[in-house]
């Protein structure tokens, strides 16, 4: 009786979950208006732009008007004053394999360099590198910032993954520039469970490629990733 009590309560808890929704994916919302807006520690509020906080060391920039944003109107240097980050944590289902798309652009007022940008979530770590001599992008209402495609994969450990965006460009005078950042989507690939027999022995390893079933597997009491021995 107590495991079914905990099987049907996890049912009830996961089905109330939408897992694998970045919110605010275009960072609109917080209500700043200026042409590009600090924030962090000792600058503006971590937490003023809707679904996202941004790391205790280094700023950020919002950008609203000083740059064309690919998404929306707004969009992040993730270098304010010096090197910075900014993370959202949302919901996941564990074993299943998430890809977060995203749009990476760079600060053009430093002149032409590289800017490293290193993107994590679970366990899985991946840099980008956009470079504003080879990409000449502009900045400006008038300007094009020539905003690149990107993807990273990860596969969730648990309930909830924080994904975060960091500067890791070596430091490099003037320090204000940076990676930038719009546009961040996430898709779910597929899920593994090792499936059990009405809570006996697991017996079977299932691929899906839909949440749900993934979902209803894992509330029904199947564990996540697949079996490590069948019987």
């Amino acid at each position: 009786m107590f495991k079914v009590l905990i099987v049907t309560a996890l049912t009830l808890a996961l089905g109330t979950v939408s897992f694998g929704q970045i919110v605010n994916g275009s960072f609109e919302g917080s209500g700043l208006t200026a042409s590009y807006n600090a924030l962090g520690t000792g600058y503006g509020s971590k937490t003023a732009i809707p679904g996202w906080t941004v790391g205790d060391t280094g700023s950020i920039d919002l950008i609203t008007t000083y740059w064309n944003a690919s998404a929306g109107s707004d969009s992040i240097d993730v270098s304010g004053w010096s090197a910075g980050s900014i993370s959202q944590t949302f919901p996941t289902l564990p074993s299943v394999k998430y890809v977060v798309s995203f749009d990476m652009s760079a600060n053009p007022d430093a002149g032409p360099r590289a800017y490293s940008m290193q993107v994590t979530a679970a366990s899985a770590s991946q840099t980008y590198t956009y470079d504003t001599g080879v990409e000449q992008n502009t900045s400006g209402v008038d300007g094009d910032m020539n905003w690149k495609r990107n993807t990273f994969e990860f596969t969730a450990t648990g309930y909830n993954t924080t994904l975060n965006f960091a500067d890791v460009t070596p430091p490099q005078s003037p320090f204000y520039a940076g990676p930038a950042l719009d546009n961040v989507g996430i898709t779910a690939l597929y899920g593994t469970v090792c499936h059990r027999n009405n809570g006996k022995a697991a017996f079977k390893t299932m691929t899906f490629t839909d949440l749900s079933s993934v979902r209803d597997h894992l509330g029904h009491g199947d564990a996540p990733g697949p079996c490590v021995s069948a019987s």
